[in-house]
């Protein structure tokens, strides 16, 4: 017996296949360490950014105005 697919069927068995490539990526090492390296980066910039917000001391070089 041969079965035919609907339009929707085959646009289900598409976004599978396209599910699979995209889980295929993330088990490649670099792709794992790229995430990781993203994730410490972002991390350091928020402990970095309190630490500046949280300097109270007065500025001994100053910096003029951006033009």
């Amino acid at each position: 017996m041969k079965t035919e697919l609907s339009e929707g069927g085959k646009a289900v068995i598409g976004l599978l296949r396209e599910f699979e490539k995209i889980e295929e990526k993330n088990r490649c090492l670099r792709v794992k360490f790229l995430d990781w390296l993203s994730y410490q980066l972002a991390d350091w910039s928020v402990r970095i950014k309190e630490v500046s917000d949280r300097i109270d001391s007065p500025c001994v070089i100053k910096i003029g105005e951006k033009k």
